[in-house]
Order: C-alpha cells, then sequence, then structure tokens
C-alpha cells in the first residue's frame, strides 16, 4: 500500500537471520502483526522506507524495537522410562536432556516422598542455554531410605528465563527408579535371630544373637532401622560395636520407641569380602515400664491415705 508516495516493510531478525514480512502502510499511528513460525528468540524490529523511484533504505545495524519471545515450556529429552541400579553406590545420572526454546534457567528435582515443595536444584548457576545435560546424583539419605524393589519416582520443575514452567505431575510422566542390590550380594546364613522381639520385655532390652560358629569369620556388624508408622524408613545405623569372635549377640534398647525396626548383619569374611544378611523385620510394642510403676506408686500412696482415714474414724 502506497500513502503520500511512500510504502514501508519490516523485518524480523533473530540469530542472525533476516526475515522480510508484508509490506504495509504508513499512517499516523500503525501496528504490527508478526507471525512467529520460527521458536523462541531475541528478535529486532526495523522498519525500511522505499520511495517511487525504488531507493530502499539500508537495514540499520540495531533495530528500532527489540524484544525475548518464548512462548514454549522447557522440556526433558533422553531419559529412560525406567532406570534399574544393581550396585550400592549412589545413583547418578548423565543422560537425562533438558530443553527450550529460548534459555533454560533452572533444572529442580525432588523425589515422590519429599514434601511437594521440597525442591533440589541441581544446577548451581542460571544456565543460560537452550540445552542441558548435567551429571548428578541422589543423596546419601535418600538412597539408604530406599527399600529393595520397589518402584520410585523423580520429579522434575523446570524453569526458563522468561520463567515458563514444566513440572511432573503424575508418576506416569516421571521418572522411575528401582534399587535392586541384592542380585550382586552372596547370600549368607548370617540372618540375625530377633524373635525375642515378639515378646514385652520389662526393660525393653531385647536379645539378638547370630547362630554362626567364628569360622571363617572376620567381623560382624548389626544394623537396623526404623520406622513409626512402617512407612518413612531411617537410614541404616550400625547398633553397638562390631564383633570378631563368637558369641555373635546384641542386648538392642528400642531407644527410638514402639515402631517398625529392620535388622541385617554385614559379615566380613576372612578373604577380606563383605556379606549381607537377609532383611529380619519386627513390630515392636514397648513395655511400660514407668506408667506402671506410677500406677503401683498410685496404688499404694491410695492404700496409705485409706489406711489413715479408716483409722481416724475408729478413734
Amino acid at each position: 500500500m502506497l500513502i503520500d508516495g511512500y510504502s514501508v516493510d519490516y523485518y524480523a531478525e533473530t540469530s542472525g537471520r533476516t526475515t522480510q514480512g508484508n509490506q504495509i502502510g504508513i499512517s499516523i499511528t500503525w501496528n504490527f502483526t508478526i507471525n512467529i513460525t520460527i521458536g523462541g528468540g531475541e528478535f529486532e524490529l526495523c522498519t525500511i522506507a522505499t520511495d517511487l523511484a525504488d531507493n530502499v533504505e539500508d537495514l540499520p545495524q540495531i533495530g528500532d524495537i527489540s524484544f525475548i519471545y518464548d512462548p514454549i515450556k522447557p522440556e526433558i529429552d533422553g531419559q529412560k522410562s525406567k532406570y534399574i541400579f544393581v550396585n550400592d553406590s549412589i545413583p547418578s545420572f548423565d543422560d537425562i536432556q533438558f530443553t527450550d526454546d529460548y534459555k533454560l534457567k533452572n533444572v529442580e528435582y525432588r523425589l515422590e516422598f519429599h514434601d511437594q515443595d521440597k525442591w533440589i536444584q541441581i544446577n548451581e548457576n542460571n544456565i543460560d542455554n537452550n540445552s542441558y545435560t548435567p551429571s548428578w546424583n541422589l543423596s546419601k539419605n535418600d538412597w539408604e531410605y530406599m527399600i529393595e524393589d520397589i518402584e520410585y519416582y523423580i520429579y522434575f520443575r523446570i524453569t526458563d528465563s522468561l520463567e515458563n514452567i514444566y513440572e511432573t505431575t503424575s508418576n506416569q510422566d516421571a521418572v522411575k527408579i528401582i534399587k535392586n542390590i541384592q542380585i550382586n550380594v552372596i547370600k549368607t546364613p548370617f540372618d540375625p535371630d530377633i524373635t525375642d522381639l515378639n515378646s514385652l520385655n520389662w526393660n525393653n532390652i531385647y536379645h539378638i544373637i547370630v547362630n554362626i560358629s567364628d569360622n571363617d569369620i572376620s567381623e560382624i556388624k548389626l544394623l537396623y532401622r526404623y520406622s513409626q508408622y512402617n512407612e518413612n524408613w531411617s537410614s541404616w545405623i550400625q547398633y553397638g560395636e562390631s564383633i570378631n569372635s563368637s558369641p555373635f549377640e546384641w542386648d538392642f534398647s528400642v531407644d527410638n520407641g514402639s515402631g517398625f525396626y529392620e535388622f541385617k548383619t554385614q559379615v566380613l569374611d576372612s578373604s577380606g569380602k563383605y556379606h549381607d544378611s537377609e532383611i529380619q523385620s519386627a513390630n515392636v510394642i514397648l513395655f511400660p515400664t514407668y506408667l506402671i510403676i506410677a500406677m503401683v506408686i498410685s496404688i499404694i500412696f491410695l492404700l496409705i491415705v485409706t489406711a489413715i482415714i479408716i483409722k481416724r474414724f475408729k478413734k
């Protein structure tokens, strides 16, 4: 369209490429409608005038208007549908790629048993790139918390430079991980005998034994972990001292209180190899020692008071 003998074209430039748009007419006030089909990025706009003699204004070094356009959320690429870890070393990842049509800012993750607002940031600094494939690992506490052959899920929250956010919303879209280190553990007869925990002991101390001789045994450790409601388990903790000769016995004090306990032994044989026993479980209910003592004292006190009252009435 020509107005007063002039026409105007507009040009958009991104990533060093110049694209000519449709010719539009000049007016006192005028608007551009730009159809961007090449994805997000940094854009500059300028006007180029052409007179009736077809003299065309040169493209400027810097556009009249600049802006950033990034309408698309970040994405995850390349991850497996399931990761199975067969070694007891802390799992690491180096094949999960995060991408954006412009630039990424942060990548965070959480495990399904974390609080929903407990996000752990993977990158230390602003990513400032459209692709990010980090090398990262889970925490030691999270790995020790996980139970054998149970499916766990990693959720991600990815933020780009314009605060578009991708967030995993369901297990179906999450990364599945399974801890299966038992396939590399040598099966042994070193299971702890925890039958004493099935009874009530007035002092809440329970006897745990391993019924083996000390032939070819250099050391045995007793390990346990605790969960109040059989849901969120603590890390494995060694109980007492390591024992290097028979009898292999421990007096276990349930300092964590009533709840669910799991036990296993770790044995070092004379050849320097470690062996893990099978895990033994128990639901422990503490004997109410202090409550019973308080009841007995209350009854004795009541009997004394009653005896004094009766004696006064007899007078």
